[in-house]
């Protein structure tokens, strides 16, 4: 799966480095997402505990979109994964009671 990271500052290469670790083990849970696209932002009002991470997958099919915010870019990652892995597998098992 191809990862695209967008930061609007120099964001510390362990961050980048767990974000791709982390997107690539969501192979196993569903094998058909073509790419991802990783968004860090700041919040405006208060950069330093509002970091924000927007993921968005793209499947054959609708994409998928999860938003979280935490003080660190790692833990609103985290977060924002967990969403996206509930959406992975209830769109998995979708699929496949479609095709019974």
């Amino acid at each position: 799966m191809i990862v695209n990271i967008q930061a609007p500052k120099k964001v510390p290469d362990d961050t980048y480095i767990f974000i791709r670790e982390k997107m690539q083990k969501l192979d196993s849970f569903f094998d058909a997402v073509i790419h991802a696209d990783v968004y860090l932002k700041e919040e405006k009002k208060n950069p330093v505990k509002g970091k924000i991470v927007k993921i968005q997958l793209f499947l054959p099919g609708p994409d998928i979109f999860a938003v979280d915010k935490a003080d660190t870019y790692q833990k609103a990652f985290s977060f924002a994964l967990a969403d996206i892995r509930k959406q992975l597998i209830k769109q998995k098992e979708e699929r496949y009671t479609l095709k019974k």
